[in-house]
């Protein structure tokens, strides 16, 4: 679970630096998180694949879903975040 809100706003600040905005977003905050999970037979010392999609809302918010894969090719859970960036 660590993963879903630790890679969070990796896609939202790669967005910044895609557009030559890096300089307009230095902070940023959940404000909806929702986790499932799909499977708990997890090594979790194993390799990890994580997909994420990145919508914006509005200038300042936006909306991350995305699924974590394990070594199996499982899709061990799935998220949905809202954020907010400053």
């Amino acid at each position: 679970m660590l993963l879903t809100d630790y890679l969070v706003f990796r896609p939202v600040f790669n967005l910044f630096n895609h557009y030559d905005k890096v300089g307009e977003s230095i902070l940023g905050s959940t404000l909806n998180h929702k986790i499932t999970i799909h499977h708990t037979d997890v090594d979790q010392n194993g390799f990890f694949f994580v997909q994420t999609r990145s919508h914006i809302i509005s200038k300042q918010r936006g909306i991350i879903e995305g699924q974590i894969f394990d070594e199996k090719h499982r899709c061990i859970l799935t998220y949905r975040q809202e954020n907010f960036v400053q």
